[in-house]
């Protein structure tokens, strides 16, 4: 219950932009696995500020490399541009959604060759919205809100084809 509370308390200490130290476990966890100091690139795709001030810290804070964008079109332009081995993406953005995004993320790979990992992440929780999510070309998807254990095993999904081990802590 303590620890429960601890992490709460760090995410707040950091959507308010106070420093907190870090949790020493991703470090410990990183060393036994002989993890990169910078386990994943994720392109963040979330237009709620909160939301992206949360997980961006609680991914960086765990050595993730993160870009946030606020819109469908910038997930496009930057997933197309970027060197990502993830993006999270919001369903539900302006300017063009998270679906939408993710199938013309997925059209341009036709020419490439490539695959990105995409990781849905939405409110809508029924398994039609899930089955619509994959049918756009989604790789995985999370409900919100996200709970720490299926984020965790979302992500080691992602980083088990490229043979890298996943540490990311995010409380409920």
């Amino acid at each position: 219950m303590f620890e429960s509370r601890a992490r709460g308390a760090g995410a707040l200490a950091l959507l308010l932009g106070w420093s907190c130290p870090p949790d020493p476990r991703p470090v410990l966890h990183a060393r036994r696995s002989g993890l990169a100091e910078h386990t994943l690139r994720i392109l963040l795709a979330e237009d709620n500020v909160a939301n992206q001030a949360l997980a961006a810290g609680l991914l960086r804070r765990d050595r993730h490399a993160v870009t946030i964008v606020d819109n469908g079109v910038a997930a496009v332009a930057a997933a197309i541009t970027g060197d990502f081995d993830v993006v999270l993406m919001d369903i539900q953005m302006p300017v063009m959604s998270g679906l939408d995004a993710t199938m013309e993320i997925r059209r341009h790979e036709v020419s490439t060759g490539k695959h990105l990992h995409i990781i849905a992440m939405t409110a809508h929780v029924m398994q039609a919205d899930r089955t619509r999510c994959l049918a756009a070309g989604v790789d995985d998807y999370l409900p919100k809100p996200i709970a720490t254990d299926a984020l965790r095993r979302a992500l080691s999904r992602t980083a088990g084809a490229r043979a890298v081990g996943i540490v990311f802590l995010m409380g409920r």
